[in-house]
């Protein structure tokens, strides 16, 4: 009989360990279609912004694109942020010294520069995801407009990098959930096994 049951047991370790695994991969996926649904809003939005750029000689498109981060921030289940890429950050330090320089916040965001591809993961309990915008190839990056500054003016080829768009959104809430779930998962399977002795 304890033989039976220590099987038991062990089968059902391995059963939760196998939902806690085949969950986790869920919560990360959902985590990661929001996040990508977000970025890709941003995306619509700055082209928006480019477009209202072209006759905006008093950069108030720009103020309201750098003022949505902070409102939406308010709201957002996390943080949004964007990085610009060196050749932008160099030319707007050179440039525009009063305008804060939007560097790379961690490996990830520096991993999207490098790499000219999105980067999503699990750090430290969040689901980190960021997409980068590549000049020439990113929808809306081949307009005039945009040429014409990051071309000419900050030297960027077509196919680099302009800048990163950033979400980092708390999985603590949907871990937790699952830890309840399998624990009450585990307790049934151990109280079936103890009625079983």
């Amino acid at each position: 009989m304890l033989i039976t049951s220590g099987g038991v047991l062990a089968l059902t370790l391995c059963m939760v360990g196998m939902v806690g695994w085949l969950e986790s991969a869920k919560v990360e996926s959902k985590l990661h279609d929001f996040s990508a649904n977000e970025l890709a809003s941003l995306n619509t939005l700055v082209l928006s912004v480019m477009e209202a750029r072209r006759s905006d000689v008093h950069s108030e498109a720009s103020e309201v694109f750098d003022r949505w981060f902070e409102q939406r921030n308010k709201e957002y289940p996390g943080q949004l942020w964007r990085v610009w890429a060196p050749k932008v950050a160099a030319y707007v330090a050179e440039k525009m010294p009063d305008k804060p320089v939007q560097r790379p916040r961690d490996a990830i965001d520096e991993e999207t520069v490098n790499t000219r591809q999105p980067v999503g993961r699990m750090v430290d309990g969040a689901y980190r995801f960021s997409i980068p915008i590549v000049l020439g190839v990113t929808r809306g990056t081949d307009q005039l407009i945009c040429q014409g500054c990051h071309t000419a003016l900050m030297k960027q080829d077509k196919g680099e990098v302009i800048g990163v768009f950033s979400s980092s959104v708390s999985a603590e809430a949907d871990f937790a959930a699952l830890r309840r779930q399998l624990a009450m998962i585990g307790g049934v399977a151990l109280v079936s096994v103890l009625g079983l002795l």
